[in-house]
């Protein structure tokens, strides 16, 4: 794959006929959320971390379903990864006059992580924020809501659980 973004994401939870990944979550930030992998694609059972590496090309091609305020939704064709909702950071999404607007297409690949690898990946994420927080003066300070990115994170995790099953 050429010009790759790798996550590091956990095993948040199972259904029926998925296993469900996030990426860590830094100030209500997060690059992956609702990772819908199918089961089959693990065999005995899912693995509890693993890194998706993300780019223009991969041996996975997934679609863009939609854009959200904060994220790129999307599926394979086969329906073997579904309600990935990806950060429009992570993307290199354009900005357009309607917001950020995610590519059409990604190539992904899965491949199996370790704990330690997902809390380097937070612990990165965690300096990378403190160091932005750090360049930025008092009259520069912005108020967040984080509530409604909770709650907007929290309705697309309910979205994309409705449409997996």
């Amino acid at each position: 794959m050429t010009d790759t973004t790798s996550i590091i994401a956990t095993l948040a939870k199972t259904t029926e006929n998925y296993a469900v990944y996030e990426s860590a979550d830094v100030g209500g930030t997060q690059e992956l959320t609702g990772m819908y992998v199918s089961l089959a694609a693990f065999g005995e059972s899912p693995e509890e971390f693993i890194e998706v590496a993300i780019g223009e090309e991969g041996p996975v091609a997934l679609v863009k379903n939609k854009d959200t305020t904060n994220y790129g939704v999307y599926e394979s064709e086969s329906g073997a990864i579904s309600g990935s909702y990806f950060a429009h950071d992570v993307l290199g999404s354009e900005e357009t006059d309607d917001g950020e607007s995610a590519p059409e297409e990604r190539g992904i690949s899965i491949s199996p992580a370790t704990e330690e690898d997902f809390e380097e990946a937070q612990d990165e994420m965690e300096e990378e924020a403190e160091a932005l927080l750090g360049e930025m003066g008092d009259d520069d300070a912005v108020e967040v809501e984080e509530t409604s990115e909770e709650d907007e994170a929290e309705a697309l995790l309910e979205e994309a659980e409705a449409a997996a099953e």
